[in-house]
């Protein structure tokens, strides 16, 4: 068997597997003031406006989490894996990624090392899960 032809097989098997649809943005460094109520708001930019996404548990498909300590409390940050389909490059390490229709609506995942690999039949990106930033709701 062809090895190309066994991996395109894979692709195309990975990208049915992407039940979701995201939106990733990326902050664009800038502020602007809302013009309403004044306040310096974050900017983004969306990177993607539909993109097929899966969230799976790391290794295993077990799942994990972080506690954290932050002034005078404790949170807990949900640790994931995003798969995204092979050939999507131009993703970066913090980028935001919204669920907007699948299992997950409505929550927010940081992506944390962005690199590619060779012969990959999905992007497979770990992912923080973090609260949606306020601005998303002004604009």
């Amino acid at each position: 068997m062809d090895p190309t032809d066994v991996l395109a097989r894979g692709r195309a098997f990975q990208l049915r597997t992407l039940n979701s649809v995201v939106r990733i943005r990326r902050a664009t460094g800038r502020k602007e003031r809302h013009p309403v109520t004044g306040r310096e708001l974050p900017t983004w930019t969306v990177v993607h406006e539909a993109e097929p996404f899966r969230l799976a548990g790391p290794s295993r498909g077990a799942a994990t989490s972080e506690t954290l300590n932050i002034a005078d409390g404790t949170t807990t940050l949900a640790r994931r894996v995003g798969k995204f389909r092979h050939d999507l490059r131009d993703l970066r390490s913090g980028d935001l990624v919204e669920v907007v229709d699948g299992e997950w609506v409505g929550t927010v995942w940081r992506l944390g090392e962005a690199i590619g690999q060779d012969g990959a039949i999905a992007r497979r990106i770990p992912v923080t899960q973090v609260a949606r930033p306020a601005e998303w709701d002004q604009e």
